[in-house]
């Protein structure tokens, strides 16, 4: 081999050697570039509901604000005086920017793709709540007869209505009530009346709670649709209050288990069944910009207990003890005073 050839191979060999190592470290070491993004932002109250911080609307002072990338947490900022919170020091990309859950119902937060420079603002606004049974805030009837009213301006009456109709509704529709965000408690009453051993007038009244709804808005709605549309169909369809034919359907007829717990009752199983099996798939609903505050009594209008109880003492005070009796097919109505029979299920 010449002196030449040798040269020219050694020189390849270092060539080579020396991309390797280039680039192993292009794709080993971290990158030296400066982290100069910043994310601002300010927390207020958004009085006129337009997203924006206008002359006299207030400002959140002392509430804590996360900053997360890729799932993981990296630094926390708390609002000043001015509402205003800030973090420094980021390189470009996307983070998300959540508030303190402990400050809200709900925890809120902003995704932000950081170039440079980004702005994420929290406004949050006032709710409006009724505590009235009578003077709902806003109601709808859809075109099969199901009624809703909701008792604050959160959320639309129509958006509870679709939210059912996602799942299997029938004819029962007509006979059920809906009241959203009346009291801090979700559960189903169902009336009836017994003209001479026949079934007439029935009516449900589902009460959903706002803080249930946020969790999850198709698990409670179906639930407690469950309850008006089960009781419905023993009722008007199978003219049998003990759901002989479901309980048997479902293998369960005899079990010791049925009726000993609160999971084991029949109404519960079935409202279950409805939810898991015709109700509208589950999922949350992201609610950014109206949580309820868990720290300021002001943004807090939940009825009392004694108020829910004297309420429900009301509805019930007057009712008759229902006439039991097995209703194989209907029959002619005879004269007697008709008994209505009352039923609440959670």
């Amino acid at each position: 081999m010449t002196a030449h050839a040798s040269a020219a191979r050694a020189r390849t060999r270092a060539a080579v050697m020396a991309f390797a190592i280039l680039a192993f470290s292009a794709t080993s070491l971290p990158s030296t570039r400066a982290s100069t993004g910043t994310i601002t932002g300010t927390a207020f109250f958004d009085v006129d509901h337009d997203g924006m911080l206008d002359a006299g609307e207030g400002v959140i002072q002392g509430d804590r604000i996360y900053l997360f990338a890729g799932g993981v947490y990296l630094a926390q900022s708390t609002t000043d005086a001015a509402g205003r919170y800030s973090f420094t020091g980021l390189a470009d990309g996307r983070y998300d920017v959540a508030y303190d859950a402990s400050s809200w119902a709900v925890t809120p937060s902003h995704i932000v793709d950081l170039a440079g420079s980004a702005v994420a603002n929290f406004g949050w606004r006032r709710i409006t709540w009724s505590t009235d049974p009578a003077a709902p805030i806003a109601s709808f009837v859809a075109p099969n007869g199901l009624r809703v009213q909701t008792y604050n301006d959160a959320v639309a009456p129509q958006e509870i209505a679709d939210a059912v109709m996602a799942g299997s509704v029938g004819v029962e529709a007509g006979s059920v009530l809906i009241r959203f965000a009346l009291g801090s408690t979700s559960a189903t009453a169902t009336s009836v009346v017994n003209r001479g051993g026949v079934y007439e007038d029935f009516l449900a009244t589902s009460s959903i709670s706002f803080e249930s709804w946020l969790s999850n808005p198709s698990a409670i709605v179906g639930h407690e649709y469950g309850h008006a549309w089960s009781w419905y169909h023993a009722y008007m369809t199978q003219h049998d209050e003990t759901m002989a034919a479901y309980l048997a359907a479902r293998g369960l007829s005899g079990d010791a288990r049925v009726g000993s717990s609160y999971a084991w009752s029949t109404a519960e199983m079935i409202a279950e069944d409805y939810r898991q099996l015709l109700a509208p798939p589950q999922g949350g609903r992201p609610f950014k910009r109206t949580p309820i505050s868990r720290r300021r009594r002001t943004y807090k209008d939940w009825p009392t207990s004694w108020r829910t109880r004297s309420l429900l003492l009301r509805q019930f005070r007057n009712r008759r003890r229902p006439r039991r009796r097995s209703l194989p097919s209907r029959q002619a109505p005879r004269r007697h005073r008709p008994s209505r029979l009352f039923r609440l299920w959670g």
